[in-house]
């Protein structure tokens, strides 16, 4: 077989099949959907989280009738404007409008709690200024906590264990998730 000529929107529409499997064959009742991303990750994540159940991202790879809404969102230091390495590849000629969670926000997103270093090297923390800034115009209810004088990674993910910064930002992820279990009942 030929590969496709670019990538998108195929991992996005892997992602909300993931979440229509957990809703439809999971064997779990009402189940709280949170999902978390952590750079790339959390490019994937925040655009899944604001363009549920949105008819552009259709494809064999979902599953009809089934939502791909979810509860939550944890965004660790991504970007969200559409921005995407070797995006050519990724999208091809010209970036879609649609590949943007910020331009995708509105009031019915969840919500969402976006975590940034503040001298990240890598991804500008201006991008998850903007996501809250425009989930919160639209109604939506965001936390964002910038993390002073931490770079990309800061946590430790892709390490054997959270550093000091990561271990610190336990408290609020657990408060987060109590918030968004207590928001379902």
């Amino acid at each position: 077989p030929t590969a496709p000529a670019t990538t998108f929107p195929l991992p996005e529409q892997n992602v909300k099949a993931a979440v229509q499997w957990v809703r439809s064959e999971a064997g779990l009742t009402d189940p709280a959907i949170v999902i978390h991303g952590f750079s790339a990750g959390a490019r994937l994540a925040a655009l899944v989280a604001t363009t549920a159940d949105d008819p552009t991202y259709a494809g064999v790879e979902l599953w009809p009738g089934v939502g791909d809404g979810v509860d939550g969102t944890i965004l660790f230091y991504g970007y969200y404007d559409g921005m995407q390495f070797f995006a050519e590849d990724y999208y091809g000629p010209t970036p879609p409008t649609t590949a943007s969670s910020i331009a995708a926000a509105d009031g019915a997103d969840p919500d969402l709690l976006v975590v940034h270093g503040t001298d990240d090297s890598l991804t500008p923390t201006t991008d998850s200024v903007a996501l809250v800034d425009a989930l919160t115009t639209a109604g939506g209810a965001t936390e964002l906590v910038l993390v002073e004088g931490a770079d990309h990674a800061f946590d430790g993910y892709g390490t054997a264990a959270l550093t000091p910064a990561g271990r610190a930002l336990v408290p609020t992820v657990d408060a987060y998730l109590d918030g968004v279990d207590g928001a379902l009942g």
